[in-house]
């Protein structure tokens, strides 16, 4: 890019809001956060991924109806780490202020001038946009067919259902699916129940009935859990589903619920 297309940028971006600056204060030796920079090799986010699942959409947001993009500067140091930011776009204060919470948790391969690593700065982009009802495929239900969706296609995913295929592990491509709000696990050999599930914002059903679970994280039976947990038919002690129900009443079983039970 020119420096005139780069200054033109940088202009627009600041028409849309003065920047913001946030993080550890400025320090001798840093880089001008407006100023051009030139390297060798570029810093690479190594874990954007999981930041941005982990970011998800707020729920006041999403209740709402707010969406935008938020854009920030993110200087990062010689070891790859986040050190401060500035906003150069604030659509709305929830959706900011969700991005500038998990800045300091990305992390980067550093960038590099002549054989060295600097420090530098740059530019991520944050779209938060609402899925329409029409937009959002109805189920999945194959892992097989799971596998082959390429990423952006599994975004879209609202309902998966994975039963009896063997699996002793939830697959790692249910992570994308970051609007689901089904999964159906039942009849498999799976053993535990991994934190990264805390990570999709939009869950609402657990079926996880007849598989090899001997306990469960605490947090899948803790606000904002999951509303319907299934366990039964795996060897979870009669102690610990004690412990569980004394904490969470309504939602989760551990027996095949009847009809009356399911919509109380």
């Amino acid at each position: 890019m020119s420096n005139s297309k780069l200054g033109l940028l940088v202009g627009l971006l600041l028409f849309m809001g003065a920047p913001r600056m946030a993080g550890a204060q400025n320090t001798e030796g840093d880089p001008d956060p407006y100023a051009m920079s030139v390297v060798d090799v570029e810093p690479t986010p190594t874990n954007m991924n999981d930041v941005r699942r982990i970011i998800g959409y707020p729920a006041l947001a999403r209740e709402a109806e707010i969406e935008g993009k938020v854009i920030v500067r993110v200087l990062v140091t010689e070891e790859g780490s986040y050190k401060k930011h500035i906003v150069l776009k604030d659509p709305h204060p929830l959706l900011t202020k969700a991005v500038e919470d998990k800045l300091p948790e990305i992390s980067f391969s550093p960038a590099i001038l002549k054989g060295q690593p600097v420090k530098v700065w740059v530019t991520i982009p944050f779209d938060f946009k609402l899925m329409r009802d029409e937009e959002r495929p109805v189920a999945v239900y194959s892992y097989q067919r799971l596998k082959q969706m390429p990423k952006e296609a599994r975004e879209m995913v609202t309902g998966l259902s994975l039963e009896n295929q063997g699996l002793k592990k939830i697959p790692r491509e249910v992570y994308d699916c970051i609007h689901l709000q089904a999964l159906m696990m039942r009849k498999n050999k799976i053993r535990e129940v991994p934190d990264e599930l805390e990570f999709l914002p939009e869950l609402q059903t657990l079926d996880l009935t007849d598989n090899a679970l001997k306990d469960v994280p605490d947090w899948l039976y803790t606000p904002p859990a999951p509303r319907l947990i299934l366990l039964s038919g795996n060897p979870i002690p009669e102690a610990r589903q004690r412990e569980i129900l004394s904490e969470r009443s309504k939602g989760v079983f551990f027996h095949a619920p009847s009809p009356e039970e399911l919509s109380r």
